[in-house]
């Protein structure tokens, strides 16, 4: 919903590139170029496990520590921090943007004080599974899991959907009259 909102008046050749190709490409060439190199600085022993031995939150920084000099590593880190918090707020607005049109019966202007309630409660949860630790993030993240397979189906409906849509779009736009359902 929030991609479709920021997407207005695009085509569809635009939306894909720039909201599935182009970050997949992006995200593609980050795992590869700083994994590759954290993996091959502990295959040859320059990392000396250092990598490996941090947490899942420092192996990040702790592979930009050993590829940058001590002055480039600061600004590198700092535009990290900037860029994660970023992809962070991002995230959670896009979060309250759904929950909100969805919550309002699908109404799209909904007054301030459903977003800063919804935006209260997304932070509430969130500090909820903060302070119950690994228990109640893995049990949000087995939750997620189990409820992905039958939301695969479902996706896989809307993707027919959408082809039959597009299809019949070409047909209205060939044809210059309306289908009948």
């Amino acid at each position: 919903m929030f991609l479709a909102r920021i997407s207005k008046g695009r085509t569809i050749r635009e939306f894909i590139l720039g909201a599935v190709i182009a970050p997949s490409l992006v995200c593609f060439a980050w795992f590869t170029i700083l994994g590759g190199t954290a993996i091959d600085l502990e295959l040859r022993g320059i990392a000396q496990g250092a990598i490996l031995d941090a947490s899942l939150t420092n192996k990040l920084f702790v592979t930009l520590q050993f590829m940058l000099s001590d002055g480039l590593y600061a600004f590198v880190t700092v535009m990290s921090v900037v860029l994660i918090l970023t992809f962070l707020v991002t995230s959670a607005d896009s979060g309250i943007l759904v929950m909100n049109t969805i919550m309002a019966g699908g109404a799209v202007d909904t007054g301030i004080k459903h977003r800063i309630i919804w935006g209260i409660l997304l932070t509430l949860v969130i500090a909820a599974l903060i302070i119950a630790g690994g228990g109640g993030l893995s049990a949000l993240q087995n939750a997620m899991i189990i409820g992905a397979l039958p939301f695969t189906f479902v996706m896989v409906l809307m993707c027919l959907s959408l082809v039959k849509a597009l299809y019949r779009d070409h047909l209205r736009d060939r044809y210059g009259v309306a289908l009948e359902a």
